[in-house]
């Protein structure tokens, strides 16, 4: 959250990949992939995505095009495993920083299976 603008924009995709998974009822269900949040800033410019690979094994990739020349950051919550988490005793999730540098017309980035992340376009 501290790494996504403060006002939630409009995103739209029809190329969002498909998975079937079991409902609360174990009947199979076609779900999205990918969830995308997409926000800006109020107090400056540039964009945030907040990118959520829902698949337990396969990579995602998406395409995110630009209106000009960007710096692009990616941030990745990392874990050993899907179970990973942090408390008191516990420190095994970490935000992982990937620098893309400056990118033009389009950035292409790789969601890992099962991650969280934030695509920062300043």
């Amino acid at each position: 959250m501290n790494y996504l603008g403060d006002t939630v924009i409009d995103l739209w995709t029809d190329e969002s990949p498909k998975m079937t998974v079991n409902n609360k009822h174990r009947r199979p269900v076609e779900v999205d992939t990918i969830d995308l949040l997409a926000t800006q800033w109020s107090d400056r410019d540039g964009i945030a995505i907040a990118a959520v690979n829902k698949h337990p094994t396969e990579a995602q990739t998406i395409r995110v095009p630009l209106e000009k020349a960007s710096a692009v950051t990616l941030y990745r919550c990392c874990g050993s495993s899907p179970d990973s988490y942090n408390d008191v005793d516990h420190s095994e999730v970490f935000i992982e920083t990937l620098p893309m540098g400056e990118v033009e017309q389009f950035v292409e980035i790789e969601l890992a299976p099962h991650s969280v992340n934030i695509i920062q376009i300043l």
